[in-house]
């Protein structure tokens, strides 16, 4: 259930759930010691996923991403 919440979320308003796993991140020392949030491990990322990295982008977060899709891949930033 919470990987379909948070797909969700993403999908609905990814500017509102980017600001929200960002300020969760930055409050951990990974962010600190500028460790890579990773994302997809299951190689799930889909294109409806790229305005949420776009802005992870703009708030400083390093993201690793995984995903079986290269078309997806190819697009992100």
């Amino acid at each position: 259930i919470k990987s379909e919440l948070v797909n969700w979320a993403v999908e609905t308003d990814p500017v509102r759930a980017a600001n929200i796993a960002s300020n969760n991140y930055k409050a951990t020392a990974e962010y600190y010691q500028n460790k890579a949030l990773r994302m997809f491990d299951m190689g799930d990322g889909s294109m409806a996923w790229l305005p949420f990295i776009k802005e992870m982008n703009k708030e400083g977060i390093r993201l690793q991403i995984f995903s079986k899709n290269p078309d997806f891949l190819k697009q992100v930033p």
